[in-house]
């Protein structure tokens, strides 16, 4: 599980931490962008409790190479 203070935390944990989402996002108008990560902020806000936030959290790892 991922463990952090907010909501708020975990959008910029997702803003540094995921290429691709930040490369969707970023292709966005500036207002679109802020409007896209309040909204997955206010989705978040769900994880809350007790003064805190926590999720599951599932790293997919691949790797290949050319022969």
């Amino acid at each position: 599980p991922i463990r952090l203070d907010s909501a708020h935390e975990c959008v910029r944990y997702l803003q540094a931490t995921s290429p691709t989402l930040a490369a969707l996002v970023s292709q966005m108008p500036i207002d679109n962008q802020r409007k896209a990560w309040e909204k997955v902020e206010a989705a978040l806000t769900k994880y809350e409790h007790n003064g805190g936030f926590e999720v599951e959290h599932r790293v997919i790892v691949a790797g290949g190479s050319a022969t």
